[in-house]
């Protein structure tokens, strides 16, 4: 099965992306235009209710809004589509960038 994340850049929605609903970090890399040879790991930005905000090392501007990680306690270890609309995903992205920002993290 396979679900689908949303994908920002600079704040903007630019598409949406097509992945398998328990993707592994390479697959979850490439979602993000990373390169699964360099970037190791698909970083958590942050999570907000049932929504994750990912990023990889090699392309600080994007952004990938995806259904949480469920908990491994669980009886389904899939993740689900993310069902906000593309602006509601700019503005979560948004929202965490300065949450971030107001911390100190330098993007």
């Amino acid at each position: 099965m396979t679900i689908t994340a949303k994908l920002v850049v600079d704040k903007k929605f630019v598409q949406n992306i097509t992945l398998s609903d328990d993707p592994g970090e390479t697959e979850l890399i490439k979602g993000m235009g990373g390169v699964p040879e360099t970037d190791m790991v698909a970083h958590t930005f942050g999570t907000v209710g049932n929504w994750e905000v990912m990023y990889v090392g090699s392309q600080p501007k994007n952004r990938l809004v995806i259904g949480k990680m469920p908990r491994l306690s669980d009886a389904t270890k899939k993740r689900v589509d993310c069902t906000l609309t593309d602006q509601q995903s700019e503005k979560l992205v948004d929202a965490l960038e300065i949450l971030w920002t107001e911390f100190g993290f330098k993007m």
